[in-house]
């Protein structure tokens, strides 16, 4: 974006960038058709600061992903919060487990080879969630664990 004072103000660099080098910085999210290619809806927010994670672009749009639709993300979004926004939607959610969570084929209810349906419980609430927000939220939800043959 063009290196104007309105757009560092709005989308502020990284600390680490010197003074008077580099553009202004800002998260992008969108959601794409897999069908078409063409892009459905896109958030933009500040690369930093209060609230501008990738997820907090991503809470702006998802009340306009259709029920019945498949939301294919990276591992970043595999969180309790997303997994159970969507399935109050009717949205499936299709991503690599999250980083930091641990799978174990030997837990939860077996389907099939590498295949185990499991309980995710709600997490704490987090700074970015009201209090009613994080009430409408159920207690648990399940999710399918799957393990490609090529891993």
């Amino acid at each position: 974006m063009a290196d104007t004072d309105e757009n560092q103000e709005a989308y502020p660099q990284m600390a680490s960038q010197k003074p008077g080098c580099g553009y202004p910085i800002a998260r992008m999210v969108g959601v794409f058709s897999l069908a078409t290619g063409a892009l459905n809806r896109m958030a933009i927010g500040p690369y930093k600061g209060k609230q501008t994670g990738e997820t907090s672009p991503l809470r702006s749009i998802l009340y306009s992903i259709l029920r019945g639709r498949i939301l294919l993300a990276d591992r970043h979004y595999a969180s309790f919060w997303l997994l159970a926004a969507g399935e109050m939607r009717g949205i499936d959610l299709v991503a690599r487990v999250h980083h930091l969570r641990q799978v174990d084929f030997r837990r939860g209810l077996k389907q099939g080879h590498r295949d185990q349906l499991v309980v995710y419980q709600k997490t704490a609430t987090t700074k970015w969630m009201s209090e009613s927000e994080y009430a409408t939220l159920p207690e648990h939800i399940f999710v399918r664990h799957l393990l490609s043959s090529d891993n």
